[in-house]
Parts: structure tokens; sequence; C-alpha cells
């Protein structure tokens, strides 16, 4: 019951040229973030110093800021990998039910994950940069495998495992697989429901990093001459300083906070 990649899969995964459209996209998300950086430091700046001297710092503050943006992407890029390869996985067992055989099941997975996520899908992606000329007669698993290493998502690995183990003591791989995709789809529908918990609280995060930079700026054009003794002058810039780095330090920890809990 060797299961090997063969020309069937192969036609249900995305075109080699849809590839440079998930780059464009990716440098797209890039730009977009370093223009968010640089709005970002460009209000924060008028608002705590009324001035665009602080944006010398800029390239610093862009540095960490696509750090932050980049991980922050990375984690729902997971997010949606795992979806989707929680659709593949039932689709695929579904198939197997249907009669067909490994490859085709696995094609008919990769169609139907397509079909509702899309051809630039990136699970099916991350298989269309596999499925190499040398690699259409490798085993399943290992190609599994590769894919869990490429995205670092531990249920494709587990999956890989389950092929492997199926393949190597011939058990009842319809019924391992439907019992794996329906495990994969209760830790999925676990994990949503810890993020709609947690969706209030970065909410109020939200909120708590917007409340004092909109409070600098009512201030300023509603009541310039009240906050007018904090600019200007040596004692209001080292009392903005000290704000800034206690606004900082505290959105700091809430976020990384919420990553933890995450």
């Amino acid at each position: 019951m060797t299961m090997f990649w063969n020309r069937s899969v192969t036609k249900a995964l995305p075109r080699a040229r849809e590839l440079p459209a998930l780059r464009k996209e990716g440098f797209w998300r890039l730009s977009g973030d370093i223009l968010l950086g640089i709005a970002v430091m460009t209000a924060f700046s008028w608002a705590f110093y009324r001035s665009f001297m602080p944006l010398v710092g800029l390239p610093a503050f862009l540095a960490v800021f696509v750090m932050i943006r980049k991980k922050t992407h990375e984690r729902a890029g997971k997010a949606r990998l795992r979806a989707q390869f929680r659709d593949f996985s039932a689709a695929f067992a579904n198939a197997l039910r249907a009669g067909l055989s490994v490859p085709n099941a696995m094609a008919a997975g990769l169609t139907e994950t397509a079909a509702v996520w899309g051809e630039d899908a990136a699970f099916g992606t991350c298989f269309a940069e596999l499925a190499r000329p040398g690699a259409l007669n490798r085993p399943a698993p290992v190609l599994f495998s590769e894919a869990a290493e490429r995205t670092g998502v531990e249920e494709i690995l587990l999956f890989a495992e389950v092929l492997a183990d199926c393949d190597r003591t011939g058990a009842d791989l319809i019924r391992i697989a439907t019992e794996t995709a329906a495990d994969l789809g209760r830790q999925l529908d676990l994990v949503r429901e810890r993020e709609a918990e947690l969706s209030a609280s970065r909410l109020q995060v939200h909120i708590m990093c917007a409340a004092p930079l909109l409070v600098l700026v009512y201030l300023q054009t509603a009541m310039p001459d009240l906050s007018e003794g904090l600019y200007g002058n040596a004692r209001g810039i080292l009392f903005m300083t000290a704000a800034l780095a206690l606004y900082v330090t505290a959105a700091w920890r809430a976020y990384a906070l919420l990553g933890r809990v995450a």
C-alpha cells in the first residue's frame, strides 16, 4: 500500500506561475507595514513633542515595528494554514471512504481546498513548491513532513506520521484518516473558541494604546493653552519623554501578555 505522489496530485496544485503572486502579496504587505510604521512614528512625534525631530530614529523604529508585524502575520498565516489543512484532511478522508486511491484522494482534497480557499491557498502552494520534477515518485508521507517543516504547522507533521504508520503496518487507512481528520477539526474548534475569548481582550488593549494619543491630540486642538507648557521647553520634553517611556512599557507588556496567552 505504498502511497506515492503521482501526476493526479500535481494537477490539483497551483500552477508555478501563480507563486509569484504570493511573493507580490508579501511585498505589498511589507510596504504597508512600513507605511503604517511611518504614520505611527509621525503621529507620536507630533503628539508627544509637537516636532518631527524624533523621526531621526525612524529606521530603528521601523526595524522593530516590521519585525513585530511579521510575527503577527506569521501567526495569522499559521491559523489560516491550519484551517485549510483541516478542510483538506476532511476532504481526503471523505475521498478515501468513497473508494478513491490515496493519490487520487489527495488530489481530490487539494482540489476541494482550492475551491474553498482559492487557487493561491497557502496549503496548496507549499505542495506546489514541493512537487518538483524529481519529487513525483517520492512517498506522500515524506512530502507532508517537508511541508510541515516549511510551514511549522504540527498538524501536518502528525498527518504525515499517520500516513507513514499506515503505510508501514498496513493498518486501516480509511478509519485512521477519518479519526485523525475529526481530531484535527476538534482541535481547531477549541483554538477558535479561545481566539473568540481573546478578541475582547485585544480590543481593550487596542483602545488602551490609542487613548493616550487621542487625549494628547484633543488637548492640542481643543485646549492649546493648557498643553502649551508641555512643548518647546526642557522640562516639558523630559516630562513627555518619561510619559512616552511609561506608555511604551505598558503597551509592550500588554501585547506580550496577549501573545503568551494566545
